[in-house]
């Protein structure tokens, strides 16, 4: 019978399979974790977790929306445009 690969070859591509499981296992735990701060940020901007809505596309891209998170993002891109000195201002 005749081998396709020798010893050493299986042993290399077995050693070269690892590690490639290994970086993609390892990209997926950092994946999950960036995922989970991006939404605890989402739902910190939102403030009512009634506000928010999610649609998740065919494509597996989670969207998120909320009235809420919108205007707490709209009234933060104003007080940093409009901070021209360091004295405090009411944002009303």
């Amino acid at each position: 019978m005749k081998t396709l690969f020798s010893a050493r070859a299986l042993f290399v591509l077995s050693a070269l399979f690892f590690v490639w499981v290994s970086a993609a296992r390892r990209l997926s735990e950092q994946g999950l974790r960036d995922t989970q701060s991006a939404i605890e940020a989402f739902s910190a901007l939102a403030h009512d977790q009634a506000t928010v809505t999610a649609r998740l596309d065919s494509r597996g891209v989670l969207t998120l929306a909320s009235v809420q998170a919108a205007k707490t993002v709209a009234l933060a891109q104003y007080a940093a445009a409009n901070d021209t000195d360091d004295v405090p201002h009411p944002l009303n």
